[in-house]
């Protein structure tokens, strides 16, 4: 019997229990990767089995093998079985026309197939007709067995995915010697001969109807789910590289990567990455300029990335950084303090954030000689007000700028060895309302000469500070907690 105190007391547990699901991973979709296709006509021949020899799906986590044949003898006629390195594959679904003339078409599958092995389809019957034909599909990204199937005599059939994001296989057996039923769109042709086989993506759940060419006479169709991928609480680590540069991307350890080409306004798109339970996104704009040569994707050789003392690992994070060129000779808006002149803006949006308190920490160095002061500004109402925060300052490793460093820092340049310890870190924190995106806008303070007129972020950590619970709650579960220790005492004795 569960006396009241108890039922109070499981209520405050599961009260803390509520609160600590909440920081548990999620799962989303990953992308289903086709790694290998391959067709061919099994034609004729007095056996009942038919070999593709040392097929390789080792690196796929799922083969895939369709296969269509007919039997002409008034006798009737089935697949037996297929088979991969020795190991049955599972029978998806399997279509027999019923005839004298016996159209079959099937899909039959294996998840981690493991290492090379010869794949042989068995017939229960001797004999493969000119007709046959076997197409194949090596996968990557799958969940596990089969979500849906299909199969129907004619030339098309339907089925239902019942999530996003699917791969749907389809094969279909021809009528005699009527040639190879075509794969309709939005099918892609696996090709080959005798048999009509293809693929479609599902993006979205829902029906999906396969159909071939008129010479189709048993259609069959199998839709495969992608794998659930873990997506973590958090926090989001972002690393911006070049990829035209001093052979990179360098992204640093533990850190998601932005990866664009120096000067392509192409390559700074929005890029998605995994935290906070979901999928945020980073777009990089420079809002108030449209010269491709403001935008700068920098990454630094070993004479400047030699003046970094690597003890913290860290090299591959302050060695590159996305940034401004504000000269007007590459299309910026020229030297701004602050009054005069017209800044040179670089926005980041968050898209996607759930709502929460977040703690902002972003990374402003140069291996080489860029430095100086910068303003920050943030909205968190999509953009339609603005808030300045604190100025931030950039530091480099490098003596002998134009102008040099240790002119406005008498403690610069500045070589490591932690970039978390640098003065040019810069920290902020902020409330995002789950509905609009986050924007932080940056400006460099620029004049004088070069390395005072261009400026840069390395990558930066966003971390969701944890929720802290009512006074009354808190004193609930810890009265629970108190209740069950004493509880468990008067039960011992």
């Amino acid at each position: 019997m569960i006396t009241r105190n108890q039922t109070k007391i499981a209520s405050n547990i599961a009260v803390l229990v509520a609160t600590s699901l909440l920081l548990l991973p999620t799962s989303a979709s990953a992308s289903i990767v086709i790694d290998d296709s391959y067709a061919v006509g099994a034609t004729g021949g007095a056996t009942g089995s038919y070999t593709i020899s040392s097929y390789d799906a080792s690196a796929s986590d799922k083969l895939v093998v369709v296969v269509g044949t007919r039997r002409d003898r008034g006798a009737t006629h089935w697949i037996n079985n297929v088979t991969y390195g020795g190991a049955t594959m599972v029978e998806a679904v399997q279509q027999r026309s019923g005839a004298t003339v016996e159209e079959t078409t099937g899909i039959y599958y294996l998840d981690n197939p493991g290492a090379a092995g010869d794949i042989v389809v068995g017939l229960n019957a001797k004999g493969w007709s000119n007709d046959s034909g076997i197409s194949i599909l090596a996968l990557s990204g799958t969940a596990p067995g089969v979500a849906a199937i299909a199969g129907s005599i004619g030339a098309s059939t339907s089925l239902n995915t019942l999530v996003d994001n699917t791969i749907v296989i389809a094969g279909s057996e021809n009528i005699t010697n009527s040639g190879n039923p075509a794969p309709q769109s939005p099918l892609t042709d696996l090709g080959g001969s005798n048999l009509g086989s293809g693929y479609l993506y599902a993006p979205v759940a829902g029906t999906v109807t396969p159909t071939f060419g008129a010479t189709g006479a048993t259609t069959v169709a199998a839709a495969f789910e992608a794998a659930a991928v873990i997506v973590e609480p958090g926090p989001l680590l972002v690393d911006f590289n070049s990829t035209n540069q001093d052979s990179g991307p360098h992204n640093q350890a533990g850190f998601q990567s932005y990866n664009a080409d120096h000067e392509d306004a192409a390559d700074f798109i929005t890029q998605s990455y995994s935290a906070f339970g979901t999928t945020v996104t980073v777009t990089p704009d420079w809002s108030n300029t449209t010269d491709n040569r403001v935008q700068q994707m920098i990454d630094r050789g070993a004479g400047n990335d030699n003046n970094w003392d690597n003890t913290a690992g860290d090299l591959d994070l302050v060695t590159d950084w996305m940034g401004i060129d504000t000269r007007t000779g590459s299309g910026g808006n020229g030297d701004w303090d602050g009054t005069n002149g017209t800044p040179t803006y670089l926005t980041l949006e968050l898209g996607n954030l759930p709502a929460g308190e977040y703690d902002w920490k972003s990374y402003h160095h140069d291996t080489e000689n860029v430095h100086g002061d910068f303003t920050v500004d943030i909205s968190t109402d999509g953009g339609l007000t603005w808030e300045a925060l604190p100025d931030g300052l950039m530091t480099d490793s490098t003596s002998g700028g134009s102008p040099d460093s240790n002119t406005f820092d008498p403690q610069g340049p500045w070589g490591g060895p932690d970039a978390d310890l640098l003065p040019s870190t810069y920290l902020a924190n902020f409330l995002a309302d789950g509905t609009n995106d986050v924007f932080l806008r940056f400006a460099p303070l620029s004049g004088g000469a070069v390395h005072r007129q261009i400026w840069g972020i390395n990558g930066f950590t966003l971390t969701q500070v944890p929720a802290v619970p009512e006074p009354s709650t808190f004193a609930l579960a810890t009265l629970g907690l108190f209740g069950l220790a004493t509880f468990i005492r008067r039960k011992k004795r």
